[in-house]
């Protein structure tokens, strides 16, 4: 996971750490599907019914999406940072008090 940059967008953030949001088209109707690390996902509320859209119609709800995920992606961020995990120093895994917890000590 990549920590966030200042000069960052949120589309720029989710992209730099797997996430890639992106419209689709089903016949007539344009949906948001989100790109997980390889795990998709098509938002059921479509964009529109319409057939052909412009660039801003298209891309105002992939920018609202990618707001959504940057925070999801921060927030997981900053609790990974805070709590440690198994990949990081700090971890209270790594030092050994998860087995002292299973055995109730």
């Amino acid at each position: 996971m990549r920590k966030r940059q200042p000069n960052d967008t949120d589309l720029s953030f989710c992209i730099a750490n797997g996430v890639k949001i992106y419209p689709v088209r089903a016949g007539a109707t344009w949906y948001i599907e989100v790109d997980n690390n390889g795990k998709k996902k098509r938002y059921q509320k479509p964009i529109s019914n319409a057939y052909a859209l412009t660039g801003n119609q298209l891309m105002d709800p992939v920018h609202k999406t990618a707001k959504y995920w940057a925070k999801v992606i921060q927030k997981n961020h900053d609790r990974i940072h805070k709590n440690g995990s198994p990949d990081h120093p700090g971890s209270s895994e790594q030092n050994g008090d998860k087995a002292q917890d299973s055995k109730g000590g």
